[in-house]
């Protein structure tokens, strides 16, 4: 992501190599802009567009539309006085960085930029098994310990909205507000991809699209790999909606280096997340200035908490738990879309539908053959999906395109799900990129 701020102490030499910058800093070509202020340099690229509010100098960072939106990654940068202060979108999908060495402070949405600062402290890791740990953590947890992740403190909690889950009529009326404000802010871009797999997830999205959004152009793509695919039922629901399928399949030819530069590009540290962005990636090339998506419904509406082997893998077995999960493991990270000139949105990941998701009881999400039946129900109430296509058995994504096996096969592991495994050769990855890098 598109800037890195400098601010220089008085005693020891300090030299930023403005060509590493460049390399480092999304979308890692093009002009580098510069400003200069007493003890602070700010480096930003084109994806930063410049501001002068109140006569304060700042950045705004909304990704390639230049769109300012309640639920789409973004961030502002304001200069005042002798201060930079920093906002991010409410769901914390835009990262902020910050390291303190011994002669300066530095912040940047993409620590790897801190490797074109030279002449002082190197960045250091945590140890492999502390970052390695399947366990709980902070959202704002950092593989570094000279590096900080800062969040707003206005990001937690989110429970703004209040609503009583027993009555299941009100309830579904919030699923519908939270859809209806989501698609409202969305960026104003005419022709829209919806990623489709068939499922009630993403089927809702491009169904609430069609019915309640039709003046804008959409398409649908789905992915298939080797071993699986989901062509067949994302082709029966796109057919039902009018609107056309695009099949994408995977190159597995090219995995190794999609696997090179989603990890150097998004830091990835975990290996559920390496495949949760690979399969994203092949979206992408494929898509519109705008896709949607479903994902986040599973961790919002319950449909991850009856499935013990996942939540094993991933250490935490609440919805809040989940929801702070992706912040710092990154899997909603703009990084990939905005190298595809593209803004990836949920329509799911608001604060809208996260205080909803945040009242609703175990029990409200499963109704003894369903999961996620007030979602369900909602799509099917207002039109949205069909009974058919909403009650039917499905895999979820990665086990219907048996992603997780290619992944697996690749690293040479006889698991699919061998999460762990996966994590340790991500990170490895990682740190070799880096040292690359710093080498150079």
């Amino acid at each position: 992501m598109p800037f890195l701020v400098v601010k220089k102490g008085d005693d020891i030499p300090l030299r930023v190599d403005i060509e590493q910058v460049k390399s480092l800093l999304a979308p890692y070509s093009g002009q580098l802009g510069k400003r200069s202020f007493p003890n602070y340099e700010i480096y930003f690229t084109e994806w930063c567009t410049e501001v002068f509010e109140d006569s304060l100098w700042g950045l705004n960072v909304f990704g390639p539309n230049r769109t300012a939106s309640q639920i789409c990654a973004q961030a502002t940068l304001r200069f005042k006085k002798d201060e930079v202060i920093f906002t991010t979108d409410r769901m914390a999908i835009f990262p902020i960085w910050r390291w303190q060495a011994s002669n300066f402070e530095a912040w940047s949405p993409e620590a790897k930029s801190f490797l074109a600062i030279h002449g002082s402290d190197a960045l250091t890791w945590k140890s492999d098994q502390e970052i390695l740990a399947i366990k709980k953590r902070s959202p704002n947890f950092s593989p570094f310990t000279n590096v900080e992740r800062i969040l707003e403190s206005s990001i937690y909690p989110l429970r703004a909205l209040k609503i009583d889950s027993r009555n299941a009529e009100q309830t579904k009326a919030h699923i519908v507000c939270a859809f209806k404000n989501s698609f409202a802010s969305l960026p104003k871009v005419q022709a829209r991809t919806v990623f489709l797999s068939g499922g009630i997830d993403s089927s809702s999205v491009l169904g609430f699209g069609i019915l309640e959004t039709g003046h804008f152009k959409y398409q649908a793509l789905s992915l298939g790999t080797s071993l699986g695919n989901e062509f067949a039922e994302a082709q029966e629901f796109s057919t039902s909606c009018k609107v056309p399928l695009l099949k994408i399949h995977f190159d597995e030819s090219t995995l190794q280096s999609q696997i090179e530069d989603i990890v150097f590009r998004c830091e990835v540290v975990d290996g559920m997340t390496l495949e949760i962005l690979l399969q994203l990636n092949c979206l992408l090339k494929k898509a519109t200035s705008l896709a949607l998506t479903g994902y986040g419904s599973d961790l919002l509406f319950g449909g991850m908490l009856r499935h013990e082997a996942y939540l094993k893998a991933v250490g935490v077995n609440s919805t809040l738990n989940l929801i702070e999960r992706t912040v710092w493991t990154g899997e909603l990270s703009p990084f990939l879309a905005w190298h595809h000139n593209c803004v990836s949105v949920s329509p799911y990941w608001s604060p809208e539908f996260v205080s909803l998701a945040l009242q609703l009881r175990s029990e409200d999400h499963f109704d003894g053959s369903h999961e996620k039946v007030l979602l369900r129900q909602t799509a099917v109430e207002s039109g949205w999906v069909s009974s058919e296509f909403a009650y039917r058995k499905k895999l979820g994504m990665t086990n219907g395109t048996r992603f997780n096996e290619i992944v697996s096969r690749h690293f040479g592991l006889c698991d699919g799900y061998a999460y762990a495994e996966k994590s340790k050769k991500t990170l490895a990855l990682l740190k070799t990129l880096f040292s690359e890098k710093l080498t150079k």
